[in-house]
């Protein structure tokens, strides 16, 4: 071979050297990226799974803290109910109280007898 063809002959084998060498390191490059796409779709999947039992989570307390409520209405209608009836009651016997007590007006006669 001529001086000329073997210079050609050498830049030919480091310029195949080099795409090897840049090839090897594009395919390490993508199995890289294959393993962290795959750990990426793993962890995405697992924050789904807890998004979803956090959200199944948040809809039980939901339904558990509207049946509270509608409990503590309920038991707060019954105690304003109560009240309203000893009310009720308190003014009834206020006025059993005055009208047994109650002193007679001038010029009527009172029906109230006292033993």
């Amino acid at each position: 071979l001529s001086n000329e063809n073997h210079s050609s002959l050498m830049n030919v084998q480091e310029y195949l050297k080099a795409l090897r060498q840049t090839d090897q390191s594009y395919g390490n490059r993508m199995n890289t990226l294959e393993s962290n796409t795959v750990a990426a779709m793993e962890c995405i999947k697992s924050l789904q799974n807890n998004t979803n039992r956090v959200t199944s989570r948040l809809s039980n307390l939901e339904t558990m803290t509207t049946s509270r409520e509608e409990e503590v209405t309920k038991s707060l209608q019954e105690v304003a109910n109560c009240i309203g009836q000893a009310k009720n009651e308190r003014n009834h016997l206020q006025k059993m109280v005055h009208d047994r007590f109650a002193l007679p007006v001038e010029g009527k006669h009172s029906s109230i007898t006292y033993s």
